[in-house]
């Protein structure tokens, strides 16, 4: 009878013993599958993509099936800056005057001071005169005073040059003359005042241009000059560390082609450099990477159906500041009428439902804001997308969408088309990145961020665009010759306000054609009835199409003045 009491017993335990075993082993295992499948995990991520060190001494993301690029100038994350010590007494100045070098009609001091034009009675000429270069300190006051005269139906052009960075502002625009026979320069005054400028070395220039015909008088431009310069309101001596940038910024990466992809999908063996920058210009996709530290730079949140919505992050741009938007007007993401057609829904999907419509842009949306919260950043297309094939006003699509230089097939796409046609772009790396039309907050990032890297003034951001961009108001000599609208990133030269700048102005921190040249649609609503078009276009001027503007157009209309530009962002 023990016996088996024992054996019950015995059975009993053992029973217990296999059933606790068994679930120990059992969690065991799932523990350990979970810690396999998270280092699993981990090692995928890992290798979607490798950090670079960039010239700037800044970790970059670089994607598998991308390369970061080794040629000058593209591989800084922000421009580099040398340090100078300068100093100024606070009291006013007057500059001395001079034409520049080889100017070919010098102008002339009189024994009263003033100086005349050189070019007295020769049809269309130019005649320039220059100060002597002066520091300025950003903060203090810069008031120029002018005193001018000249024929009527003549014109003279006054520039402050920022020297250290640059960048040109027009202070006189275009004044004509008087029509009188002789010049009373005692009755034309003009002050400019300046506070918030950029420090560093400037000069200013005066331009007289003279028109095709003699007229009455004297035919040439007399003006008074001095150049009062102030630090502080107790004229003390004041000490700053000046910043003179050596290196533009940009990070640039390369596609790899599908057969470098297969061999070589981290681009190990592939070199961007010097010698064949020019060739992957024209023939890679190119991205720049834009850093953000911070994701409420891009993004605003709101309580709404008791849950947390996602907008994005707007700005206001003045002449004196970059501010975050704070009114109740949420961009994106937004609808307009037209997305509530069956028609136009279809264009980029099978989706036939408004309200779905509107979660996919919210999706979108969200894997923006992680992705960007998770890398510190994006990349922007480094060109005005383009296609391999012609446009016209027939074409409503892009037919094989492209990120490369010296391409003229930029406009008559409409929003629809773009939205499905930019995803596209990234090709066999779509595992490893996800491309698609620019968001409105990323564009207005993008300028909030060439002007923290001193690259674009807030003058030349919010008020006149045209030192960067081809507008119709400024001279623009193609390459190719192509007449307007140019090719993406393929300005030569260009004339503007007197001066002749190489290379392309219109690159800034290595993006091109972001002022001027073609619209670019972006994700946002400009209006229940418009899409939102950003950064101006050939057929206006650089004032009223300044790169800070938004317009608004139908989303199915497709023009010569508008196109696209694509986001890179890591999944």
């Amino acid at each position: 009878m023990n016996i088996r009491k024992n054996i019950r017993l015995y059975n009993y335990i053992l029973i217990v013993f296999i059933i606790f075993t068994s679930m120990f082993l059992f969690n065991i295992k799932i523990i350990e599958k979970e810690v396999k499948f998270n280092l699993k995990a981990l090692d995928q991520e890992g290798q979607s993509y490798r950090l670079v060190t960039s010239a700037a001494n800044v970790q970059v993301p670089v994607p598998k099936g991308y390369v970061a690029s080794q040629a000058t100038g593209e591989n800084y994350v922000t421009p580099q800056y040398q340090h100078t010590q300068i100093q100024h007494k606070g009291n006013y100045t007057e500059l001395s005057w001079s034409s520049p070098e080889g100017e070919q009609y010098p102008w002339t001091q009189d024994t009263n001071g003033i100086w005349i034009s050189g070019n007295q009675g020769i049809p269309n000429s130019t005649s320039t005169l220059e100060s002597e270069e002066f520091d300025y300190i950003k903060g203090t006051t810069l008031t120029i005073n002018y005193t001018y005269s000249n024929q009527y139906g003549d014109f003279i052009n006054i520039d402050l040059i920022n020297l250290t960075n640059d960048v040109t502002t027009r202070v006189v625009s275009y004044k004509s003359g008087n029509i009188e026979d002789s010049f009373d320069y005692t009755t034309s005054n003009y002050t400019y005042t300046m506070s918030d400028g950029g420090t560093g070395r400037y000069i200013i220039k005066v331009i007289y241009n003279k028109n095709g015909s003699v007229d009455l008088g004297q035919d040439s431009a007399y003006i008074k000059a001095s150049t009062y310069f102030k630090e502080d309101e107790n004229g003390e001596t004041i000490e700053v560390d000046q910043k003179t940038r050596i290196h533009d910024g940009g990070f640039v990466i390369y596609q790899l082609t599908d057969a470098e992809l297969e061999t070589d999908p981290n681009g190990v063996s592939v070199i961007i450099n010097d010698t064949n920058r020019e060739t992957a210009q024209s023939t890679r996709n190119q991205y720049v990477w834009v850093p953000v530290p911070s994701i409420e730079d891009i993004v605003r949140t709101k309580e709404a159906n008791n849950g947390i919505m996602q907008f994005g992050q707007n700005y206001i741009f003045k002449n004196t500041s970059i501010t975050k938007e704070t009114g109740s007007e949420y961009r994106e993401p937004r609808l307009t009428f037209d997305d509530i057609t069956k028609y136009y829904l279809q264009r980029y999907s099978n989706i036939n439902k408004r309200e779905d419509f509107l979660n996919n842009m919210q999706e979108d949306l969200v894997r923006m804001i992680k992705s960007i919260n998770k890398y510190k950043g994006y990349y922007i297309g480094r060109y005005e997308t383009g296609d391999d094939y012609t446009h016209n006003s027939s074409k409503k699509c892009f037919i094989n969408p492209r990120v490369v230089r010296y391409n003229e097939n930029l406009n008559y796409v409409t929003w629809y088309d773009s939205y499905k046609d930019l995803e596209r772009i990234s090709g066999k790396t779509e595992k490893y990145v996800e491309t698609g039309m620019i968001y409105d907050t990323l564009f207005d990032y993008t300028l909030k961020w060439l002007n923290e890297t001193d690259t674009r003034n807030y003058f030349e951001i919010s008020s006149d665009s045209g030192t960067w961009g081809n507008y119709n108001n400024n001279s623009i000599t193609v390459t190719s010759g192509y007449k307007i609208p140019a090719k993406t990133g393929a300005i030569e030269t260009i004339s503007y306000k007197g001066e002749t700048y190489s290379d392309s102005p219109t690159s800034s921190n290595n993006i091109f054609d972001i002022a001027g040249n073609i619209h670019e649609w972006t994700k946002s609503r400009y209006s229940s009835s418009y899409g939102c078009i950003r950064g101006g276009e050939f057929n206006n001027n650089s004032i009223e199409n300044k790169v800070s503007i938004s317009s608004g157009i139908v989303k199915y209309a497709n023009r010569n003045t508008v196109g696209a530009r694509v986001v890179l962002l890591l999944r």
